[in-house]
């Protein structure tokens, strides 16, 4: 590791995410009419109810409308798009629908994927559960839960590459206690990262963005590092998540203003994939890059001078580092890389231990069969995206090896439709939409 530059940052407290519902509009009304309100209230509700009989019948609410939605994905074959589509089916079918619970405040409905989602009511104190609060009451569908989830296994220096994608479908903290799981909605495009406590039975957790690309573990079990790319709500960046309190850090915002080295200080629109996080101390690097409208390549993207680092303290604070001392020619490719580097293996659900059994090696054809019937399988996968570039790397490596140049034009052409595939999905990673143009055009530049 170069010793270089390095800018310390004092501790500072996170910010702690904004339950959504409360527009500007509505709190200046609040606001504005505070004196009038809380008496006109007094006067309209019922007699003072005790706490426990507002989570009674907030729970009565919640199974009455979770019955709603399960007779919608019965009827439709997918969950409603929003808590008001959820009420306006069950009118229609006569169904009882409540959309606020007993506390005042609205029930919060989450479309995690086609068939998956969270409704959830935040209590009394309206803020979302943590690891050291009320829980919160949640109902829906979250999917099947593996007993033992793949697991981090941290390197005491850093050894940084390409995202190991495979955990992204279920990921325990290094003690198990915690699984995180990303949810991809085709149609929005939105990817939303829920973590679930495995002994602390109703404790979810929902991070605060919309976009989120990849995320990992780090060694202290209740805190992680996800990056967010591309929403029209939330800010590019690295981000930092307390469990113990929900608060959030944006890193590269962070240190925009405090070192020329900072990628977010020239552009707050980033391409971004986690590259390694070791431990002792606890470090976390990740390549970025300005993102734009156009292609990059992965030469370019996965290069040493793209690497940030930082280091998060024992007090918290946070000290930014230099890129580190690496040849280029170690950055391994997702191909030739391990896709399981420095994780426990054990455990995980069928489609990770699918994604491992993919082949490397071997002939063009079978290994190309094997990757798109994959792909083909699995379309509602956070995976899907990433065997979509592991197919463009293998019909590179088929093109070059090619030994006619009609074979080769095949592999390119065949290379250029995969290419397209992947940009145009909106539910992928912004980077990978950004190399997957880069290497159409390199597949057409090569083909004329």
């Amino acid at each position: 590791m170069a010793e270089g530059h390095q800018v310390i940052i004092p501790q500072l407290q996170g910010q702690r995410p904004i339950r959504q519902g409360h527009s500007f509009l509505t709190t200046l009304l609040i606001v504005a009419f505070s004196g009038v309100i809380p008496a006109i209230w007094v006067a309209m509700t019922p007699p003072f109810r005790k706490p426990d009989e507002a989570e009674e019948r907030t729970r009565g609410r919640l199974a009455t409308n979770n019955r709603a939605i399960r007779v919608y994905l019965a009827m439709h074959k997918k969950v409603p798009e929003t808590l008001s589509g959820a009420r306006d089916f069950a009118l229609a079918q006569k169904l009882p629908f409540e959309s606020y619970d007993a506390f005042g405040g609205r029930f919060e409905y989450v479309k995690l994927s086609n068939d998956q989602y969270l409704l959830r009511s935040f209590g009394a104190d309206e803020e979302q559960n943590s690891l050291t609060s009320a829980l919160d009451f949640t109902v829906g569908y979250w999917g099947v839960r593996p007993v033992l989830g793949i697991s981090p296994s941290f390197p005491k220096k850093a050894d940084v590459g390409p995202f190991q994608a495979v955990v992204l479908p279920a990921f325990d903290s290094y003690d198990h206690a915690w699984l995180g799981r990303l949810f991809v909605d085709q149609k929005t495009g939105n990817r939303q990262l829920s973590v679930r406590h495995r002994s602390k039975k109703g404790l979810f957790m929902l991070a605060p963005h919309d976009r989120v690309e990849e995320f990992f573990w780090l060694p202290d079990n209740h805190s992680l590092v996800f990056t967010g790319s591309g929403s029209l709500r939330y800010r590019d960046g690295l981000f930092l998540w307390n469990l113990k309190s929900d608060t959030v850090v944006n890193l590269t915002e962070r240190f925009a203003q405090s070192s020329a080295l900072a990628p977010s200080k020239a552009s707050t629109k980033l391409w971004l994939s986690l590259a390694g996080v070791s431990a002792s101390p606890t470090r976390v690097y990740a390549f970025m890059s300005p993102r734009h409208d156009g292609a990059i390549t992965s030469e370019a993207f996965y290069h040493p001078s793209k690497l940030f680092g930082v280091e998060i303290n024992s007090n918290g604070s946070l000290t930014f580092l230099p890129s580190p001392t690496i040849d280029e020619k170690t950055i391994q490719t997702f191909m030739s890389g391990d896709r399981a580097r420095h994780l426990n293996r054990e455990g995980g659900l069928d489609i990770q231990r699918s994604f491992l059994r993919l082949p490397i090696t071997g002939g063009a054809v079978d290994l190309i069969d094997d990757w798109q019937k994959f792909a083909s399988e699995e379309r509602e996968s956070p995976l899907y995206p990433y065997t979509l570039w592991g197919l463009i790397e293998l019909y590179t490596h088929a093109a070059s090896g090619a030994v006619g140049e009609k074979e080769k034009n095949i592999m390119r052409s065949y290379g250029a439709e995969v290419s397209k595939v992947l940009v145009n999905d909106s539910s992928a990673p912004s980077y990978l939409r950004g190399l997957a143009l880069g290497a159409f055009n390199q597949f057409m530049e090569e083909g004329k």
